[in-house]
């Protein structure tokens, strides 16, 4: 298996799918200033920080 420094597949769709929710978080909480939109921005960070992790386990820790 070649080393990669970018993610792909799951961890892609992971990474990029949590960085959509965090930033559609983050505008929905500046514009409504509702505070339920945390719990989105959340949930995006979480999905990204997962994405790089399954990166990094994939790659053995090597990016």
């Amino acid at each position: 298996m070649s080393e990669q420094s970018s993610p792909g597949g799951l961890a892609l769709v992971l990474v990029l799918f949590g960085l959509l929710l965090a930033f559609a978080g983050i505008g929905g909480a500046s514009v409504t200033g509702n505070p339920a939109w945390r719990r989105v921005v959340l949930f995006g960070c979480t999905m990204q920080a997962v994405g790089w992790k399954l990166h990094g386990f994939r790659n053995r820790g090597v990016s």
